[in-house]
């Protein structure tokens, strides 16, 4: 069992099964999140003492994590999602769409955090930037304020990019929009003449 949890939640966020002497708290976040990894664990195990193994933690499993399922489900069904169901949707490594300026962008989430003094959520990202000389990965944080009632995924001010009806295209538009930048990096330059650095500024563009 723990060999198939450990495959499971392998890089989860602050997770460590060692240091939790595996132990898990309702509503056993991690397991949800990587419950539909645990699925196909189960359904690929072919080694009889492997197979059993995983077959009776999922059985033990499923009536604990039922209504956490079973909410996921209704809001990937529905659309919708409550407050207190919003780290749900977030898993880390998702990828999600947000705007930086009023310019759309497609982030990766690293974390998820609810704030105790305050009623909101704190969505931790990383995206590729770059600062002018280095290109890299940097991060960003964006927060989801209370809300009551249920309310469309897709307009928080940061949603999982599988929420969006347009999803394909979003990540094809993304993707040519990067690689456009790419070929627009650095300097180019057109026309040199002479050695001045002066000159060189005036004839080259990024």
């Amino acid at each position: 069992m723990r060999a198939h949890l450990k495959v499971a939640l392998a890089k989860y966020q602050d997770f460590d099964l060692e240091l939790e002497k595996w132990a898990f708290k309702s509503p056993f976040k991690p397991i949800l999140h990587r419950w539909d990894r645990l699925n196909a664990l189960c359904e690929e195990a072919t080694e009889a003492s492997s197979k059993e193994a995983i077959d009776q933690m999922m059985e033990f499993l499923r009536p604990i994590l039922a209504s956490s399922v079973d909410a996921l489900a209704r809001t990937k069904r529905t659309g919708k999602v409550v407050f207190d169901d919003v780290w749900q949707i977030f898993p880390p490594g998702e990828f999600v769409v947000t705007t930086f300026y009023g310019v759309e962008a497609v982030c990766r989430v690293t974390k998820y955090e609810k704030v105790r003094e305050s009623p909101h959520w704190i969505i931790s990202l990383e995206y590729v930037d770059w600062n002018g000389e280095c290109c890299g990965y940097t991060s960003t944080r964006v927060t989801i304020g209370y809300f009551r009632g249920l309310r469309h995924v897709v307009s928080l001010p940061v949603y999982p990019l599988s929420f969006n009806e347009s999803a394909a295209e979003i990540r094809t538009r993304i993707i040519e929009r990067g690689r456009k930048f790419e070929t627009l990096r650095g300097y180019h330059f057109q026309t040199c003449v002479g050695r001045s650095s002066w000159g060189l500024s005036q004839r080259s563009g990024r």
